[in-house]
């Protein structure tokens, strides 16, 4: 999930300063970012003389540097490893629930290899003596190691198992860490424990005298880490590290982001603090007398805070899954889009952990207000970390919680105060920094709120003959609002789940080129003129269907319908031109509506080859780039001759649908002759196979099927048209028409299936209007019918089939 850079307080000031100095680290995590890149070299396996070795706090797994390969034994049998693993002295390694020591050869447990696999673990204590096994094997290793945590691996060869060296990785508990509590050296989870073990080490760490360090500081913030939770009922903040090549202040930024912790020098030492609301007292209350005015009598004092395009709208969190083989994972936290930065907490093992500390930085990042001003002399008691209330009537500030980010004695006291809010420490997250600022004026750092009286409108403009959409959006600025800037548009064309940046306006604006039917879904962002943007969650929405063109092209004005043997020639005749054309649309059928597709032309004219004999009814209706069809669909009717001019029959083959294959179809006896309908019985489809009929040899034939078609359908009533009295005008134009039409007509299709043996592989589409050149014996008809309503049936007369020559 996309992060903020935290709000980590970390110090890092040289001894020999003897001012007050305290310094919020925003590079602290940029810095910790680069140190947990390379810990995927910490499960590598390495040979190399110039190999670092990795410092190891809490649980990790490591791979190692291998400083000592060998064979020994009879045919050269076994295989001799030492591998360092890290600074010393470690506490061992893990175990799983069955107490199996947990080392692993290419991420496969040891025990997996039968007993192919011995080895010895170091801790690396500076009194451990050398690995006798090894020793007894290979007379000439006499290093023991001190300070160095290693494991020695014999492996018996054995094809079963290997079929190159593996590489060995361990799941080590690592650095014993003194505790200034109890005077003793042990493994800990405790990152303040941690970073004073760092501090005062001069083998890998900073090498500082313990004097330097205030213990008493040291054992409180190490408490702190250990306090029971609240929430998880587990210790607070545990973590686990493993550094390589990292710079001391990369180390020590990295410690103390995982819980909150910073640096402080002071009275000749530095102290380690922590930041908790929950945890700490406040230690002076500051009131409007203690603020310091200048020669005109003016406070000299002043509030800050950066911009709210600095400011992040969401984190992600880089925390490592032990369940994962100890990979990084992401955790997102805060509001999707906007503003994103990242967070490096992969110190921590614990889901719940990261995602806790993330938060907190997500919101100090937002509560990002700090006030400056000169102070009177009674805070030189102050220590920079402390918490102080402050009471300013003339700031409108009342009971506010702050803590000292930075000091300076001289000419009074210098202080730099940050916002703090209980709301930081919770385990809720709270995307709106706290209300703290008060006066006849709006806060500058608050959300700035809607704008209102937002409308839209279309209009239609005209470009080449195109007709396009154009919609306009215009609003009022928030009333009562004087720190208003500007509008920030997004779009989103998915529903509002992701949105797209636009422009910036500061009034009324147009979107051009809509398409009919497209929902605009615009987000309207108030953003202040100190940079402070609106939450999206509460940025005013407009959402709008467009309804663009909508009115019909113009009809044709008639459809002719010239035959030519065994072709048609469609031509319609046009009225006005008209803009937005985009073409006219040709159908063959009892209706429009009901009328199977034959093509569609930018010009009114369109020639059809091979219609079969009988009655056909053409259609032709315009339609433009708004998807709608002129109002009045023309149609044109013609009986081709049979037998087609130049054939002859030879041969035909009636049905009346009593033989054959029905499915979903039936025989209906209508005015005394049995018809073909669907039954709609499962649906308002249905199909009808023919038997097969053999012409007796292969030949080429001119086939076509004859059949009328009829339809019933129980039609409108008056009462269902005009179901009160009503006078002639209020019925308005209802006529007989409106009884008898119907407004979408069944379709029948006819398929011709054939070949040269009775498989009839080979089919033709569309013998419901045309005729076909076929080669062929054995033929078969196909029948299917698909009517628009339950009350609506097409009647299909029995069928001929008819194969004829020239």
């Amino acid at each position: 999930m996309p992060a903020a850079i935290p709000y980590i307080i970390a110090i890092a000031i040289s001894a020999a300063l003897s001012a007050y100095s305290y310094y919020e680290s925003r590079q602290a995590m940029k810095k910790a970012r680069r140190q947990m890149s390379k810990n995927a070299s910490l499960k590598g396996v390495t040979r190399s003389t110039e190999e670092p070795l990795p410092l190891v706090y809490g649980t990790r797994l490591v791979g190692g540097n291998q400083v000592f390969v060998e064979v020994a034994g009879e045919n050269n049998r076994y295989l001799w490893i030492v591998q360092n693993l890290a600074e010393g002295e470690c506490e061992g390694i893990a175990t799983d629930v069955q107490g199996r020591q947990l080392v692993y050869l290419n991420g496969k447990p040891w025990w997996t290899f039968g007993d192919t696999v011995s080895f010895w673990f170091y801790p690396g204590s500076a009194t451990q003596q050398v690995c006798a096994a090894l020793q007894a094997a290979i007379p000439k290793w006499t290093d023991r190691q001190p300070n160095t945590c290693y494991i020695v691996l014999r492996l018996r060869y054995d094809q079963n198992h290997y079929d190159a060296i593996p590489d060995p990785t361990v799941l080590l508990k690592g650095r014993k860490v003194l505790d200034p509590r109890s005077g003793q050296a042990a493994y800990t989870e405790n990152p303040a424990l941690m970073l004073s073990d760092y501090l005062s080490n001069a083998r890998f760490g900073r090498g500082w005298d313990m004097g330097v360090i205030d213990e008493a500081s040291v054992i409180s913030a190490a408490n702190y880490c250990d306090t029971l939770d609240k929430d998880t009922n587990g210790k607070k903040w545990m973590a686990h590290f493993g550094f390589k090549q990292e710079d001391a202040q990369d180390i020590v930024d990295t410690l103390l982001s995982h819980f909150r912790g910073n640096l402080v020098w002071y009275d000749g030492q530095f102290h380690l603090r922590y930041a908790d609301l929950e945890h700490e007292a406040v230690a002076m209350a500051l009131d409007e007398s203690m603020i310091r005015v200048d020669n005109e009598g003016r406070a000299q004092i002043s509030m800050s805070q950066p911009s709210r395009h600095k400011k992040p709208d969401n984190v992600e969190v880089t925390w490592t899954d032990p369940t994962g083989n100890y990979t990084t994972d992401t955790l997102q936290i805060g509001l999707a889009g906007g503003v994103s930065q990242d967070i490096d907490l992969s110190g921590f093992l614990d889901r719940t952990l990261a995602a806790r500390m993330g938060s907190y930085h997500l919101e100090r990042a937002l509560l990002d207000r700090t006030i400056s001003g000169s102070f009177s002399d009674e805070c030189l008691a102050l220590e920079p970390g402390d918490l102080v209330i402050l009471n300013s009537p003339s700031l409108g500030i009342a009971d506010q919680i702050m803590r000292v980010q930075a000091m300076r004695a001289g000419d009074g006291v210098q202080l730099e105060l940050a916002y703090e809010d209980e709301k930081l420490y919770d385990a809720v997250l709270n995307l709106e920094p706290e209300d703290v600022y008060t006066c006849s004026l709006p806060d500058p750092g608050a959300e700035p709120p809607c704008v209102v009286n937002v409308h839209s409108e279309e209009s239609l403009y005209t470009y080449r003959q195109r007709t396009f959409t154009r919609l306009r959006v215009s609003f009022d600025v928030p009333p009562d609002y004087p720190w208003f800037d500007h509008v920030e548009v997004c779009r989103s064309t998915d529903g509002g789940s992701t949105w797209k940046f636009m422009y910036d306006v500061k009034g009324s604006f147009d979107l051009d080129n809509i398409q009919e039917g497209e929902e605009v879904r615009l987000r309207l962002t108030v953003v202040s003129i100190h940079g402070v943007r609106q939450s999206e969650l509460n940025a005013y929405v407009l959402a709008r269907v467009i309804r663009g063109l909508e009115a019909a092209p113009p009809s044709l004005v008639a459809l002719k319908a010239v035959p030519n043997a065994q072709s048609v020639s469609l031509y319609g005749m046009r009225g006005l031109s008209w803009s937005d054309k985009d073409y006219v649309e040709f159908r063959v059928g009892s209706t429009w509506d009901g009328g199977l597709f034959l093509a569609a032309n930018i010009e009114a004219t369109y020639s059809l080859h091979g219609v079969k004999p009988g009655m056909h009814v053409f259609w032709a209706a315009t339609r433009s780039n708004n998807g709608k069809y002129g109002e009045t669909p023309r149609s044109a009717a013609l009986a081709m001759p049979e037998p087609p001019m130049g054939y002859m029959v030879e041969q035909a083959f009636a049905c009346d649908y009593a033989t054959g294959t029905h499915s979903g179809t039936e025989q209906y006896l209508y005015n005394g002759v049995q018809q073909l309908r669907a039954t709609h019985g499962a649906g308002l489809s249905g199909s009808f196979l023919s038997p097969v009929y053999d012409l007796g040899a292969t030949g080429q034939y001119l086939a076509y099927i004859l059949a009328g078609v009829t339809v019933v359908d129980n039609g409108n009533t008056w009462s269902i048209l005009a179901p009160t009295p009503v006078t002639w005008q209020e019925l308005g134009d209802i006529s007989w028409t409106n009884l008898t039409s119907l407004e979408v007509g069944p379709q029948v299709r006819m398929r011709l299936h054939y070949g040269d043996t009775e498989n009839l592989g080979l089919v033709l589409e569309q013998l419901e209007t045309l005729s076909a050149v076929v080669m062929g014996r054995y033929f078969q008809v196909e029948v299917e019918i698909n009517d628009p309503t339950s009350t609506t049936f097409a009647l299909v007369e029995p069928f001929t089939l008819k194969f004829a020559t020239s």
